[in-house]
């Protein structure tokens, strides 16, 4: 994935989650991959397309909206779902 300009965007993001993180992603992105065929192809994506790209590929490498929040916070969220 590259960015496609130095341009920034703040906004929530969560799934299924009551927590709302701030979260800064690129404006523009291009995505490069495989088809179903084998062929490489590129996908360019601005706004709330490239965020959205952007935040599947973060789990695609493990990374959850957690990940984000400040140590603290993380702590914190994580002894509330303890269980």
């Amino acid at each position: 994935m590259e960015t496609g300009s130095a341009h920034f965007c703040k906004a929530k993001e969560g799934v299924g989650l009551d927590l709302g993180v701030d979260i800064e992603r690129p404006y523009e992105a291009v995505i490069k991959g495989l088809n179903e065929k084998g062929h490489t192809i590129e996908v360019k994506a601005k706004g709330l397309l490239a965020r959205i790209l952007q935040h599947e590929i973060d789990h695609l490498y493990g990374r959850l909206i957690v990940d984000y929040l400040p140590f603290w916070e993380r702590l914190k969220s994580k002894l509330e779902n303890r269980e």
